[in-house]
């Protein structure tokens, strides 16, 4: 952000300036599944049968605050827009201390629960991957009694993939030694500790095609405001815009959205639901990098133009007669690929009846942290790396580069890994899914669809 604006000489290296701006970038994305979950808790909490809550009752009313909360920060940022940088700055930096006051004043008057050890979870997974990696020696089972804390009649643990098989070691039981010794010794895991392993392991493909679908997205919230301050009437109409960018999303991503109504017309299409939601976010970011790019050029060929017949050449902070709404098109591409993306990862990674609840918690921390944290501190190396292409203001930035980068190998590419991804890796998937669906035994289908 602070490489598309005017500002005072600053006594900090840019390098001092990254550095500050990347704990912010992580920090946000680490905070989101935090709260969501901490007003989850508390709504439960307010449920009148507490031995019966109605989970998709707290799920709406936990959409509806955040909802009203993204709401009332849009709306409070209005004004903002027409402030100087240093005043958004200190603004902010009020907003956040007074809402932590209130947040701790406010402590004695909530819910209390026990922690659950998710933050654990991370640490088992290096310690079953350790455990299978001491165990690489012994055979694969003959019979589900050689597996540790198990109660199914499978000898293969789920999720089936012949790339993970190996980790299913980790919780076999060595006639050797007793199960203590080899509990201490590092060797034995449970069965659900290898189950969560595995299933981690077998998303982490898809988490790394969603790092450059995040470093896109943080581009595009990011520049494209940039973009609309410097227009004719930015100050009236660019919070439209971003209200346009949060109506698309919501489109998309809620019970009202084509895809959703098809999966309850047609139950057989709700596996392929999650999967084609993730593909149209992926070609909607091509569509929008392309769109991105075209604009800018024609930003840019205003500029010049203006600048070449106006003597206050050297006078940045004139509005160009270009109307704001060249941006619609961006802001409405932006909340359809976020919301389309975003929700597909999140039900691609959830939907799954053998997640517990505090797996799942887990997986939408990582799905928040992947697309928003990664995807803004790639955004940010990305930035301070191409310093030929950002300069002190936006008008002698090239940002029509930048995204005819994204438009002709980024976004394309990405498409084109998820591809391969989706027929090797996660083909079984569907097929299971698909024979639930319809109602046959997934067990065998399961086997039968192994590579």
């Amino acid at each position: 952000m602070i490489s598309f604006n005017r500002f005072p000489p600053s006594h900090f290296p840019p390098l001092a300036i990254i550095v500050g701006l990347i704990p912010i970038a992580v920090g946000r994305a680490g905070l989101m599944p935090f709260v969501s979950r901490f007003i989850v808790e508390q709504l439960e909490d307010h449920e009148p049968d507490q031995q019966n809550i109605m989970e998709k009752r707290v799920i709406a009313r936990e959409e509806m605050w955040l909802s009203f909360a993204g709401g009332a920060g849009l709306l409070f940022s209005l004004p903002l827009f027409i402030c100087s940088w240093p005043l958004r700055l200190i603004i902010s930096g009020c907003v956040l201390v007074i809402a932590y006051l209130m947040f701790l004043l406010a402590t004695c008057s909530y819910h209390k629960r026990e922690a659950a050890p998710i933050a654990q979870k991370h640490f088992a997974c290096i310690r079953v991957v350790w455990a299978a990696i001491l165990n690489r020696h012994m055979e694969y089972p003959s019979s589900p009694n050689h597996f540790f804390h198990y109660n199914n009649d499978e000898l293969e643990l789920w999720p089936q993939a012949k790339l993970l098989r190996w980790i299913d070691k980790a919780a076999i039981i060595e006639s050797t030694l007793g199960q203590e010794a080899q509990e201490k010794a590092g060797r034995l895991c449970s069965v659900r500790m290898v189950q969560e392993t595995k299933y981690i392991l077998k998303m982490v493909p898809v988490w790394s095609c969603f790092i450059f679908f995040g470093l896109v997205l943080s581009a595009g919230n990011t520049l494209s405001s940039f973009e609309g301050i410097k227009l004719e009437s930015a100050n009236r109409f660019l919070i439209y815009l971003i209200l346009l960018q949060s109506l698309a999303r919501g489109l998309v991503s809620t019970k009202l959205s084509p895809l959703y109504l098809l999966s309850n017309w047609f139950p057989k299409a709700k596996l392929k639901k999650n999967m084609m939601r993730i593909w149209g976010g992926m070609v909607i970011s091509i569509l929008y990098s392309a769109v991105a790019w075209r604009v800018e050029v024609y930003r840019l060929q205003i500029f010049d133009k203006y600048h070449s017949f106006s003597h206050h050449y050297h006078d940045y902070d004139i509005s160009l007669p270009m109307s704001i709404w060249w941006l619609a098109p961006q802001y409405l591409l932006l909340g359809f690929m976020e919301g389309l993306a975003t929700e597909g990862l999140e039900h691609f990674t959830n939907d799954d009846e053998h997640l517990s609840r505090s797996m799942k918690i887990f997986l939408s921390a990582i799905n928040v942290f992947v697309i928003t944290g990664v995807g803004s501190v790639l955004n940010i190396l990305c930035i301070y790396s191409n310093k030929k292409l950002f300069y002190l203001t936006l008008s002698d930035s090239r940002l029509d580069l930048y995204y005819k980068y994204f438009t002709m190998y980024v976004t394309p590419l990405n498409c084109v890994y998820l591809l391969m991804i989706s027929i090797f890796i996660y083909r079984g998937n569907e097929v299971a899914q698909v024979n639930e669906a319809s109602g046959t035994d997934t067990t065998k289908v399961n086997q039968e669809s192994m590579p």
